[in-house]
């Protein structure tokens, strides 16, 4: 996560946003963001990490499938979710499980999610 200096960290949670705000005007980019109930957030910032080969689950199998992780705000969004779409720069990612926060300060939404065409 991108987001190391939040690790461990209890404060008030103005102050831990701002090098989460800061990351993410530096870093993100502009992004829309379509759940699968169809009602698209426009205007969002999201940080593309590197590819990775990551199990996904599928029934009672787990196979390996090629995903990239965006990071995006929670005052973004609330609550991305599993089928979810994020659309930036003429790329698209769709969101292959459950998201998840993973700083302490529960501020950044982590998604796992493969590149459709």
């Amino acid at each position: 996560m991108l987001f190391l200096g939040l690790i461990g960290t209890a404060m008030d949670p103005t102050k831990a946003a701002r090098p989460v705000d800061t990351a993410f005007s530096r870093f993100g980019r502009a992004a829309t963001y379509t759940p699968p109930s169809g009602v698209e957030v426009a205007g969002i910032r999201v940080i593309v990490m590197q590819d990775d080969d990551e199990g996904i689950d599928w029934g009672q199998a787990r196979p390996q499938v090629r995903t990239s992780r965006l990071e995006v705000r929670r005052s973004e969004i609330a609550e991305p979710v599993k089928g979810g779409l994020f659309a930036l720069s003429g790329e698209s990612y769709r969101i292959v499980s459950k998201p998840r926060l993973f700083d302490s300060a529960r501020l950044v939404w982590a998604c796992q999610c493969e590149a459709v065409s």
